[in-house]
C-alpha cells in the first residue's frame, strides 16, 4: 500500500539538506574567496590546494565561530600531509633544470657587464698612471706657474734643492726613485735643507749663500705603498744616463685596444744659463764668470766655469739644473753677485755692470 508523504514530513529533510549547503559553503567557499586577498600563510597553503583535496573548514575548532576574523588553522587541519610531516611543498620549489637556466642567465649577464665596464676600467687606469707621472714630474721639477711675493718665478722640486737629477739606487725599478720619498735615505740624512756657502779656496766665493737641500717626501703616494707604479700595477720605464746613475728620463709605454699606442715621458731639468756683460757701450777688458748650484757630496756649493770663455763680454752654462742659483762675476778687478730663479725654460738675461 503506498504511503502519501505530506509536507510536514518533507521540513526535516528539507531543513538538512539547507544546513548541508550551508556548511559546504561556508567551509570551502568562503576559506577560498580569502585566501584569495589574505597574504597570511594558512590562507596561501588553502589557494595551493585542489579543488577536490582536503576541505578546509572555519569553525568553532578553527576561530571559535564561522565569520571570525583570525584565519588560524588547528594542527593539520587543511595543511597538505607533506607540510605536516615537515618537508616543503613540491609545487613551490625550483627545479634543477630551473636552477640550471636561472645560472646560465646570471653567467650571461655578468660577462656582458664585464666587457661593457672593461674601457671605463682601462679608462681609469690610464687616469691613475697619467696623474703619477704628473706627480712625479712636479716632484722632480716643481709646480708651474709658482710666484714670489715680487711676481718673479719660484722654482720648487728635487732638482731645485738637491741641484742634481735623481739617482737611481738599486735595480728594481719600482723603487730605484726612493730618493724622492726615502727621509731615511743617504741623501735625506747627510744633505739637509739649510743655507749653505760657496767654497772660501782656492778662489774665495763664502761670500754667495744659497738656501738648498732634501726638504721631501717630494712625491707623495698612498698609505702603505712602498714602490712606483702604474695603474696596471706594472713599474715605469726608467731611462738612466750613459753614466747609469743619474736620470734622464721616465717613460711609460701601453699598447692600448682602443687607441694608438700611448706614450708619456718626464726629463729632468737640466737647462743652459747665458748672457751678456754691459755697461753702456763699454766693453770688459777682463771677466771671470761663475755660476754657483747645490752639491750634494760637498758641504759647499758647486762651482760651474764659464763654457764661453773667448767671449769676454758673453757667458754661457751648460747642464745647470733649474732652481735658485748664483751668479758671480768678477769684471775688470770688480766682484758682481746675482741671484737667480732658472726655470725649466733656461735662461738668457744681460747683466748690466758698473766698473
Amino acid at each position: 500500500m503506498s504511503r502519501s508523504h505530506s509536507a510536514e514530513d518533507m521540513l526535516p529533510v528539507f531543513g538538512r539538506f539547507l544546513s548541508y549547503v550551508r556548511d559546504w559553503s561556508t567551509g570551502a567557499l568562503l576559506p577560498l574567496g580569502r585566501a584569495l586577498v589574505c597574504p597570511c600563510v594558512n590562507c596561501v597553503r588553502r589557494r595551493m590546494l585542489p579543488m577536490g583535496g582536503t576541505s578546509l573548514t572555519i569553525g568553532k575548532g578553527v576561530a571559535g565561530e564561522v565569520g571570525s576574523e583570525s584565519h588560524a588553522l588547528p594542527d593539520g587541519q587543511g595543511v597538505p600531509p607533506d607540510d605536516r610531516r615537515g618537508t616543503a611543498n613540491p609545487r613551490a620549489a625550483f627545479t634543477l633544470v630551473e636552477m640550471v637556466v636561472v645560472l646560465l642567465i646570471l653567467s650571461l649577464l655578468t660577462i656582458a657587464a664585464v666587457q661593457s665596464l672593461s674601457p671605463v676600467a682601462d679608462q681609469a687606469r690610464y687616469d691613475a698612471t697619467s696623474r703619477t707621472l704628473t706627480q712625479l714630474n712636479e716632484a722632480m721639477l716643481g709646480t708651474d706657474g709658482l710666484r714670489q711675493t715680487d711676481g718673479t718665478p719660484l722654482i720648487t722640486g728635487f732638482v731645485a734643492d738637491v741641484g742634481r737629477v735623481p739617482i737611481l739606487q738599486g735595480a728594481d725599478a719600482e723603487t730605484q726613485l726612493r730618493e724622492l720619498w726615502d727621509s731615511t735615505s743617504t741623501l735625506a740624512t747627510t744633505f739637509p735643507f739649510q743655507t749653505r756657502l760657496g767654497p772660501a779656496a782656492p778662489t774665495d766665493y763664502s761670500a754667495v749663500r744659497l738656501p738648498c737641500g732634501w726638504r721631501g717626501p717630494y712625491l707623495q703616494r698612498g698609505v702603505g705603498v712602498t714602490d712606483l707604479r702604474d695603474g696596471w700595477a706594472n713599474p715605469f720605464e726608467l731611462n738612466p744616463a750613459t753614466d747609469g746613475s743619474s736620470l734622464v728620463s721616465v717613460t711609460w709605454n701601453f699598447v692600448s685596444p682602443y687607441s694608438d699606442d700611448l706614450t708619456i715621458s718626464t726629463t729632468p731639468g737640466l737647462v743652459t744659463v747665458s748672457g751678456t756683460l754691459t755697461n753702456n757701450s763699454a766693453v770688459p777688458a777682463a771677466a771671470t764668470i761663475v755660476l754657483l748650484y747645490p752639491d750634494p757630496t760637498s758641504a759647499t756649493l758647486a762651482v760651474m766655469a764659464d763654457a764661453d770663455v773667448t767671449a769676454v763680454s758673453g757667458f754661457q752654462f751648460n747642464n745647470v739644473p733649474i732652481g735658485f742659483r748664483a751668479l758671480r762675476a768678477d769684471i775688470d778687478g770688480h766682484v758682481l753677485i746675482k741671484y737667480l730663479q732658472v726655470p725649466k725654460t733656461g735662461l738668457s738675461l744681460n747683466v748690466n755692470y758698473q766698473p
